[in-house]
């Protein structure tokens, strides 16, 4: 239980214990395979939601932000504008990033090479308390554009706002299962960096 202004609970929230984080990883590791396999147009379409869905949610957004990290509206607002400029971004120019490359070798024609970019599987977020918002889905938009599945875990303070991002995302369209949220303190944190990829 966190306690917000004159001593009136914030919110209420069980730590995961670290011995389960595995287990976590590993779900989040299964619906990746899914995602991973889909057309990076597909992906790219569920970013360019989750800039809509953050625009029209923007106001519970606001107070969220705002009673968990003491934030002004406007220093708020901020996190939600930098959000929906990711979202967008990826969603748009992602697909160029994510593309195949040839380069030329030292005998042009005879020796070369392609480079392709896969998921790496599963991605490990530890965001912090100050900006927990875009830290948090700043990290996840490129991961899920590339395939990835990620698992978060916020900061103490924060854990009411990380909830949310996870409901935007799967308000947007992101696959039950491939992002998942951890709680806890450092413990939780060394565990699930021993977990991901």
């Amino acid at each position: 239980v966190r306690s917000g202004p004159f001593g009136h609970p914030l919110s209420h929230r069980a730590t995961t214990p670290p011995g389960d984080v595995a287990a976590v990883v590993a779900e989040v590791r299964s619906a990746q395979r899914r995602w991973g396999q889909r057309p990076v147009t597909e992906r790219a379409a569920v970013l360019l939601r989750l800039h809509d869905v953050v625009m029209a949610r923007r106001s519970e957004i606001l107070d969220t932000i705002q009673r968990e990290a003491g934030k002004s509206r406007a220093d708020a607002f901020e996190e939600v504008a930098d959000t929906c400029s990711v979202a967008r971004h990826y969603a748009r120019a992602g697909h160029s990033y994510l593309r195949p490359q040839r380069f030329r070798g030292i005998v042009p024609g005879v020796v070369g090479a392609r480079v392709h970019r896969d998921p790496h599987g599963v991605v490990g977020v530890i965001a912090p308390w100050n900006y927990p918002l875009v830290l948090t889905l700043g990290e996840l938009i490129p991961a899920l554009l590339a395939g990835n599945g990620a698992v978060v875990k916020p900061d103490p303070l924060t854990t009411s706002t990380c909830r949310l991002a996870l409901d935007l995302l799967a308000e947007a369209g992101v696959p039950d299962g491939l992002v998942a949220q951890v709680d806890g303190g450092a413990d939780v944190g060394a565990a699930l960096i021993e977990e991901v990829d």
